[in-house]
């Protein structure tokens, strides 16, 4: 049972976040996830680690859906993104780091729609 709903919520939460975590990435981390779940998802914070303890993603669920801040590692423990949710969609700044955490790019996003993009480091 413990196995299924592992697989249900690491299914859920790439499709929720496709650009932030990638299939293969998660697979070789051995995720590890801690939080409470019921009612697919109401109201509910979420942390997902990995086999060592690391973090890899961090959020809350409001309603079913994801809302406020949600924020992916990297395995070397420095962020790879934050995004701000609103009912399920990005809504807000949306930043992206390297690895070495510089910023990437940032995106302003309104009701899950791209509204200004910036490239930052792009060509670092």
């Amino acid at each position: 049972m413990k196995k299924i709903l592992l697989i249900l919520v690491i299914s859920f939460s790439l499709m929720s976040c496709s650009e932030s975590i990638n299939q293969n990435h998660l697979h070789n981390r051995s995720i590890k996830l801690k939080g409470y779940f019921q009612n697919k998802f109401e109201n509910r914070k979420v942390i997902a680690y990995c086999k060592n303890g690391k973090i890899i993603y961090k959020g809350k669920f409001k309603n079913g859906k994801k809302n406020g801040e949600w924020i992916t590692y990297y395995e070397n423990e420095k962020i790879k993104s934050k995004e701000i949710y609103k009912n399920g969609k990005k809504d807000g700044e949306s930043i992206t780091y390297n690895e070495n955490g510089e910023i990437k790019y940032i995106r302003d996003y309104k009701d899950g729609k791209v509204i200004n993009y910036d490239t930052v480091s792009m060509f670092k």
